[in-house]
């Protein structure tokens, strides 16, 4: 199809919310005129609503069920070493292996 046939809608054409240059939007949901420079912008100002959102509504990240680590009142915990671990294994009679699956039970029948 020739470009010069095709006739522009007045929805065709927009403005971008960032820069105001005009634009063809070839997509409905399209607001900004595609430069990487308004693409940024317009991704930092969506967080930053996104972030004001969650701030209003008084929430919090979501936190997982289980931790990452393992309590740290029974065993390794996150910023707990391999070394660290080995070191209580073989005080309590078993395998770094044997130990972690030990307390990863221990954790989740609590």
């Amino acid at each position: 199809m020739d470009k010069a046939a095709v006739t522009l809608r007045k929805e065709d054409l927009r403005q971008c919310i960032v820069c105001g240059k005009l634009f063809l939007a070839e997509k409905p949901q399209r607001v900004t005129c595609g430069s990487p420079e308004c693409q940024k912008a317009r991704h930092a100002r969506q967080m930053h609503e996104l972030h004001q959102r969650y701030r209003a509504a008084g929430k919090k990240r979501p936190i997982r069920k289980y931790s990452a680590g393992i309590n740290r009142d029974i065993g390794p915990n996150p910023a707990m070493s391999i070394n660290e671990a080995c070191i209580r294994a073989r005080k309590a009679g078993m395998s770094y292996g044997a130990y972690v699956a030990h307390i990863k039970s221990a954790v989740h029948n609590m």
